[in-house]
């Protein structure tokens, strides 16, 4: 038996036979598994709580236990609805076990229990267990792809729109102030045609991490597109984001890009709304669009805020 499936996992082995559960400690001992026993219900609850358990091994006429409302218990609690239970039963408690096996336990074994078939059966639901983690974790990184971009690795456009919208909806359930920050780097061409498209992608990259190097964890940080980026910035009202929107200005100008020690400079537009009044991520991206476009036409390097437009 390849028992590649059982190392260092732990299972609880729930009966009140001291014979029994050392015969399947016996069982198990060359697996490299981790053998947990509770001979009892509150053993069993203490155990549950104190350790992640991977699957559990339960006889369901134990005399302090109803096994089937025990295991009707363990399906309705999220901490525990996911692990894995097989049944041990006698040969006649087959059919009032029939119900539970359809509803969620994934196996049983008949009493007595027998050394190569338990092993056997352990090992298809942890061979399917594993399977199913694996194809989970797939879905996660293909979900995660879905809305990152590619080279910086930071949110890509999609997810930004996505987010926007669901931080307008939270401004004004709470009257609550939203910014937004566009910016793009100063004469990115020139950097290509200089130095390469593969230093110009490195320059994104580095500019990707120091954009999240400068905001806070709850901020969002997206490249919009090209050498375009779009930070969204939560409970921020637009004088806020114009100190956030300079600082950065500031440390881009001041860093040294990739091994060429590549200069860059960043124009960046402002645009916030207070006490939950932003009407939608179309109206916010614009009114940023707009500042950026005039700190674009008024020289680069330099932050511009929609909300002082008038003033300028």
């Amino acid at each position: 038996m390849n028992f590649s499936y059982f190392e260092g996992v732990r299972i609880l082995v729930v009966d009140h036979d001291l014979r029994s559960t050392q015969f399947i400690t016996s069982c198990l001992r060359k697996s490299r598994c981790q053998i947990l026993i509770a001979h009892t219900e509150a053993d069993a609850y203490e155990l549950l709580s104190s350790q992640t358990i991977d699957i559990i091994l339960m006889d369901v006429s134990m005399c302090d236990l109803d096994g089937i409302l025990f295991f009707k218990q363990l399906k309705k609690d999220i901490n525990t609805c996911m692990i894995p239970v097989i049944f041990m039963i006698l040969g006649n408690e087959l059919q009032d076990c029939m119900k539970e096996l359809k509803l969620g336990a994934v196996d049983y074994i008949t009493k007595p229990v027998y050394g190569e078939e338990l092993i056997a059966r352990i090992h298809v639901v942890m061979a399917h267990k594993r399977q199913t983690e694996l194809l989970q974790e797939k879905n996660k990184k293909l979900s995660e792809l879905a809305i990152t971009d590619e080279l910086t690795q930071l949110y890509n456009r999609r997810y930004v729109i996505q987010r926007l919208r669901e931080e307008i909806a939270r401004s004004k359930r709470h009257s609550m102030s939203l910014s937004c920050l566009m910016l793009d780097v100063d004469y990115f061409k020139e950097v290509n045609d200089k130095f390469g498209h593969l230093a110009g992608d490195m320059v994104l990259r580095e500019l990707a991490d120091l954009l999240q190097n400068v905001v806070r964890a709850t901020d969002v940080v997206s490249r919009y597109g090209g050498e375009e980026f779009i930070i969204v910035l939560p409970q921020t009202d637009w004088q806020g984001a114009y100190y956030v929107a300079e600082k950065i200005r500031e440390e881009v100008e001041m860093q040294c890009f990739t091994t060429n020690n590549i200069k860059i400079t960043v124009s960046v537009g402002v645009a916030g709304f207070e006490d939950g009044n932003v009407i939608d991520d179309g109206l916010l991206i614009d009114q940023a669009d707009t500042a950026f476009y005039i700190a674009k036409k008024s020289g680069r390097n330099s932050v511009v805020c929609f909300n002082e437009l008038n003033n300028i």
